[in-house]
């Protein structure tokens, strides 16, 4: 009822955070386990703690609408802590080239277009690396909405 859990069982080793089921609109605003940042730290676990996981949900997440040409792979990108790939939004763009990427969680990201990309694509180096050089920096700030146009990337 407080909101509290408990995870048993844990074996060491080192951790990632990941969420996934969180209701539409929120994000892990914060999530601090013994004071230190779990979300872009890598967690080492190495034995019975009892330490407290404290983490903060937030609905107040941000919104991207542009337009790049129709059918576009767009895809958003963490700026940085690229592991968490939760944070990568692919989305295509509509008949006239229209696209929307709501409940994005606060940060700075890249936003790249392609005429055309293979799934999961957007994780590759390559890619990501072209999204840096041929992209858009944005920066998603909490409850905002933001436009923006985009010229595809043409693959090599």
């Amino acid at each position: 009822a407080d909101g509290s859990f408990v995870v048993e069982n844990v074996l060491p080793g080192d951790y990632r955070l990941s969420f996934v089921g969180l209701p539409e609109g929120f994000y892990v605003k914060e999530a601090r386990l013994s004071g230190v940042d779990a979300l872009t730290t890598l967690l080492r676990y190495g034995g019975p703690d009892s330490g407290s996981l404290d983490i903060l949900i937030s609905p107040n997440t941000g919104t991207i609408n542009g337009t790049a040409s129709p059918g576009a792979e767009v895809v958003l990108i963490p700026f940085q802590n690229r592991e968490g790939t939760e944070l990568f939004r692919p989305v295509t763009a509509d008949s006239a080239g229209r696209f929307t990427i709501s409940a994005i969680a606060p940060g700075d990201y890249i936003l790249a277009a392609w005429e055309t990309l293979d799934p999961y694509a957007f994780f590759g180096r390559d890619v990501i690396q072209q999204a840096e050089t041929g992209g858009v920096r944005i920066r998603v700030l909490e409850s905002s909405t933001q436009a923006t146009d985009l010229v595809p990337i043409r693959r090599n």
